[in-house]
């Protein structure tokens, strides 16, 4: 029977949801965004963030931009490993207050600005009955104990995460001419990640056990405790041998023993039985040879006692409470151009890439694998965005975004090891005018990412995806607007054959990636003086 491990690993990537953009960045930062998908040229209010050099061709004055958007996701993992009592675990994951909140200031050449909004995360997961590869090593009980008679398993197995990186970002525009402008900024970002869970009640079932089966814990104790006893046994048959051989009878046979009187057909009995036990023929074995037979067996039973005793360790209640904590700054800057006697706006983006570093806050940790004080890296990417936005007409306006993460020059602890390419958005939005006051939009969204199999976990997978938003801005009065959206996303199924870990049992298994998006969104931008 193999080592039997619990708790395998819990990468920090598992549990930042980030519901548009890329692998570990959100870029659902404003109302208009979910009704649009394409920002990127954006020259309202929210260009604090998706264009801020078009931040100079505010008139002058004061501006803020709230937000709210309410997110809900569905994240589902299937696994066709035979042992498992579940092939399919449903995560849920929530985010009821995702605010995006910005301001800016106009005067002249220049336009000073500052904003908050998650940059990454901004929800928390829960997975009910945990995940396979959480249970896959529970499972793993059956064919292990299968000689013991034992036919099915059931634990107590739930994990429940929170992350929120808030960003502050503040920064200056400056008009170097009519149609070209300029802007260098910078985020502050705050991390923390939350981890609750654990697995409990790890039973084991078989027809000799009562209905309500047994703790593996104590069934595997009580193997243990019999391979002593077994072993204890058998050391001290072999050690009542060691007369005989002292006295230079060694080389007889049990029979030719008793014949001669140095034992009673009691103790032939009782010898001859224990060496049939332990696959030796009695007839065949001289008396030294059969007591090497007994303390041979009797390591082997040792060593049972001892892999028992060690799984049962290992089948205890672990919980984890651990949260995780870090900062880090990413410098900013972009740039927009006006053609087309104003109707065409081109912009571009650079945020660098910020070293982060989450420190772990452990209360409770009986997976080990949040030591007190330990460091986990986990960077925001270097991240590019371009886009246009084109009048077509006095009525429909059309735009255009592209974006690209660069996960691969990140640390993430040597996850991007695993990462073939850059993930990449591509988005295209209309705005159509249906009155003075009201303006109805929609857009779509794929994004491709960059994830290999090997990347691809039950904790942290990326996906293709295709997003379609829709909304509409009302216009109250020239200086007061409101914006409503939604968005759906849909992401393409990925799977993943292998073989589970800490295993001989079975030799491959299918696991299969999925979630969706919705989320609402309402934002109000206001020019105050």
């Amino acid at each position: 029977m193999r080592k039997i491990t619990l708790m395998t690993m819990i990468c920090v990537l598992a549990i930042i949801p980030a519901f548009a953009g890329g692998i570990l960045t959100n870029t659902n930062q404003s109302a208009s965004y979910v009704r649009l998908l394409a920002r990127d040229a954006s020259t309202d209010v929210d260009a604090v963030y998706f264009n801020p050099a078009a931040l100079t061709l505010l008139t002058d004055g004061f501006y803020i931009s709230l937000n709210n958007q309410s997110i809900f996701q569905n994240k589902e993992v299937t696994n066709s490993y035979p042992y498992l009592n579940n092939d399919s675990y449903i995560g849920e994951v929530s985010a009821p207050f995702f605010p995006g909140i910005y301001a800016a200031y106009k005067k002249g050449k220049f336009a000073f600005s500052f904003g908050i909004n998650p940059i990454g995360g901004g929800g928390g997961a829960s997975f009910s009955k945990g995940l396979p590869s959480f249970e896959i090593p529970a499972s793993n009980l059956v064919p292990a104990l299968a000689s013991q008679g034992i036919t099915a398993y059931s634990a107590d197995i739930n994990f429940d995460g929170t992350s929120i990186f808030w960003g502050l970002q503040a920064g200056i525009s400056y008009a170097l001419s009519d149609y070209f402008s300029v802007y260098g900024g910078g985020r502050y970002i705050m991390a923390k990640n939350t981890y609750n869970g654990g697995i409990k009640n790890m039973t084991v079932y078989s027809a000799e056990l009562p209905g309500e089966g047994m703790l593996a814990e104590d069934f595997l104790n009580s193997l243990g405790d019999q391979a002593t006893a077994g072993a204890a046994s058998l050391n001290d048959a072999g050690s009542g041998m060691q007369a005989l051989i002292d006295n230079n009878l060694g080389g007889l046979t049990l029979q030719e023993a008793e014949d001669v009187g140095v034992i009673d057909a009691t103790t032939h009995a009782q010898l001859a039985a224990g060496l049939t036990q332990i696959g030796v023929d009695p007839t065949l074995v001289t008396i030294a040879q059969g007591q090497g037979a007994f303390f041979a067996a009797a390591a082997g039973y040792s060593e049972a006692a001892a892999e028992a005793y060690s799984n049962a360790e290992s089948t205890k209640d672990v919980e984890v409470d651990a949260e995780q904590n870090g900062t880090s700054f990413t410098p900013i800057i972009g740039a927009n151009l006006v053609l087309a006697d104003g109707k065409l706006d081109i912009a571009v983006k650079y945020e660098f890439k910020s070293e982060l570093e989450l420190e772990n806050t452990t209360r409770i940790d009986g997976s080990g694998l949040f030591p007190d004080g330990a460091l986990t890296h986990s960077d925001m990417p270097g991240y590019f965005a371009t886009g246009f936005t084109y009048e077509a007409n006095d009525k429909l306006k059309v735009s255009y975004s592209f974006h690209t993460y660069f996960d691969q020059k990140a640390n993430w602890d040597g996850r991007e090891k695993f990462i073939s390419k850059n993930f990449t958005e591509n988005a295209i939005g209309l705005e159509y005018k249906l009155a003075d006051n009201l303006i109805i939009s929609a857009g779509y969204l794929y994004a491709a990412t960059g994830a290999t199999d090997a990347y691809q976990t039950d904790l942290s997978y990326s996906l293709n995806s295709g997003t379609f938003g829709f909304g509409g801005q009302f216009k109250v009065n020239d200086n007061f607007f409101i914006n409503l959206g939604a968005l759906y996303t849909d992401y393409q199924n990925d799977e993943k054959y292998f073989r589970p870990n800490q295993t001989t049992y079975y030799h491959s298994a299918t696991e299969t990636y999925y979630k969706d998006n919705f989320l609402i969104a309402f934002g109000i931008d206001l020019k105050v003086f």
